[in-house]
């Protein structure tokens, strides 16, 4: 199945090479910040994130972060004066972030790694002959229990480090 690419509609990233030919890659533009239940689960996938997305989820975009980064693998992309991941794009959730003045090769470098990144968390596990299901779901149901709202979190020695 070929990798997907969600992009902000202003911000189609339409100057990165993301693999081999032109359409190793399905590159998706979205008008908002998805939700989790909005995914194609056994698909790899990555989110290039940038204010605008961050601003449609409006206060709940933390939230909704931290459920998006333990099943797809989300690269921040900055403004041209951002060298550096501020305030607004929560690191814990980063796979990447490219500083909105990044060179194409740089671009492309932070995509491909995000890109493997996504295909592991997508390919099922298999423990003892048996389909346990896909580390990618595994993934998700840890990141929902370790980065919930600290009233519903569980004790951090649950979590891994």
């Amino acid at each position: 199945m070929k990798p997907l690419l969600l992009t902000a509609l202003e911000n189609p990233l339409l100057d990165v090479p993301l693999g081999r030919r032109a359409d190793d890659v399905e590159v998706r533009g979205i008008p908002a910040l998805p939700t989790a239940s909005a995914l194609e689960l056994d698909r790899p996938t990555v989110l290039a994130l940038d204010r605008s997305l961050i601003a449609s989820a409006g206060e709940s975009a933390a939230a909704q972060l931290r459920s998006l980064a333990g099943l797809i693998a989300i690269v921040g992309i900055g403004d041209p004066s951002d060298r550096d991941p501020d305030e607004q794009f929560p690191s814990d959730v980063l796979t990447s972030f490219v500083p909105g003045n990044a060179t194409a090769g740089t671009r492309a470098t932070a995509f491909r790694g995000a890109f493997r990144h996504a295909r592991l968390a997508s390919e099922p596990q298999l423990h003892g002959g048996r389909r346990s299901g896909s580390r990618r779901t595994q993934l998700g149901a840890l990141a929902r229990i370790c980065f919930a709202e600290p009233e519903n979190r569980v004790p951090a020695t649950a979590c891994p480090r």
